[in-house]
């Protein structure tokens, strides 16, 4: 009875809503990392009472027998405090004062990882923004977000098998960039900008199908999956987990090493 007992606790603490605090607290301070000006360009704030039930919602929805290895990985050595935050940064290096310094980025982002600060935020952005339902998966695109950023959690727990696989994914490497496959790099960011402007313009709703249905003509979920290898490793990795029709777009090849990479054991 007592095997039975610490099992069950094991596999629990595996799971998403278990995994995740949300958190309030965060310091930052002058001669040392990381410096105010990261807590200035994000602007921590608290988390509302219904924000809180929300996300908790969301990870509640995650907790799936095939997210065991994900989760197990990120706890071991993964960023597992959410933050609630106004905006997301970047950062460069100060040569004058040979600091890092951090400043806001004004396009607005739903939720962003850093792997410096050992931060997950979630913005004013991704409560302010439509619920939109994904028409193919059939899931709230807010979860399929939250997973995109777990996922970039797990590639940093996991030394990055989103730069280890970049080859057998079908990057390579072609004069001055990474290229998917036979992607035209230029086509797709055009066709993505055109689709962010129609999104900030028109119709955002319709401006995620027009994402989706793009993707998937290339065979991954959505444009912004051609980005880099890092998006792509989240992007695929998340809609192959919540879309149950990701089989019938994704290469086969593909999905091969994404069930190795959530099966280690079985690989």
């Amino acid at each position: 009875m007592r095997f039975t007992i610490i099992l069950i606790f094991v596999i629990s603490n595996s799971y998403a809503k278990e995994l995740f605090e949300l958190s309030d607290n965060y310091h930052c301070s002058e001669g040392s990392f990381p410096p105010k000006s990261f807590c200035q360009a994000v602007k921590f704030t608290p988390w509302k009472t219904s924000e809180k039930r929300f996300i908790r919602g969301l990870l509640k929805e995650l907790n799936l027998k095939q997210y065991k290895h994900l989760y197990q990985t990120i706890k071991g050595k993964g960023i597992t405090k959410i933050h609630r935050v106004k905006y997301s940064s970047n950062w460069y290096a100060n040569s004058q004062t040979r600091t890092v310094e951090f400043f806001r980025l004004r396009e607005p982002v739903l939720m962003w990882v850093n792997p410096t600060t050992n931060v997950i935020g979630i913005t004013d952005h991704f409560f302010n923004a439509p619920n939109i339902s994904d028409e193919i998966s059939g899931k709230n695109k807010k979860l399929l977000n939250l997973l995109h950023e777990i996922i970039h959690v797990f590639d940093i727990a996991s030394n990055h098998p989103s730069s280890k696989y970049r080859q057998k994914f079908g990057w390579k490497w072609n004069h001055n960039q990474e290229v998917y496959r036979q992607t035209s790099p230029q086509e797709i960011m055009d066709e993505f900008l055109q689709i962010l402007e129609y999104s900030r313009n028109i119709d955002p709703i319709k401006a995620h199908s027009m994402n989706r249905q793009a993707g998937i003509h290339y065979g991954v979920p959505t444009l912004y999956a051609l980005f880099n290898t890092k998006e792509f490793f989240a992007e695929v990795l998340s809609y192959y987990l919540l879309d149950p029709k990701a089989k019938d777009y994704l290469p086969k090849d593909l999905q091969i090493i994404l069930d190795q990479i959530l099966e280690p054991s079985q690989g």
